[in-house]
């Protein structure tokens, strides 16, 4: 537990702090680092405009989807598959 001036330790000790830094050591890895291409000519997604946090500019009719990291993963992939399906239906649709 934070408290004034550091962590209340389990213990109940209290460790004195002037900085605390939390972190989950999340490391990511886009697409478990294959290489995506199209034709045989690579995709450079660090290169590439990403529209909506769902699509890579030049990678054409597919979606990426990524949680929020401070929050609950779900929720935002489930906003982006709900916007994703909406786009879809939209497409079949009117072309």
């Amino acid at each position: 537990k934070f408290t004034p001036s550091g962590i209340a330790l389990e213990s109940g000790k209290e460790l004195e702090a002037d900085v605390i830094v939390t972190a989950t050591g999340l490391k990511l890895s886009l697409a478990g680092k294959i290489q995506l291409s199209i034709d045989s000519q690579p995709i450079k997604p660090h290169e590439s405009y990403f529209y909506r946090g769902a699509m890579l500019s030049d990678l054409p009719n597919a979606f990426i989807m990524f949680g929020y990291t401070n929050a609950s993963w779900t929720l935002k992939v489930d906003l982006v598959a709900d916007w994703a399906c909406r786009l879809c239906n939209y497409v079949e649709k009117n072309n």
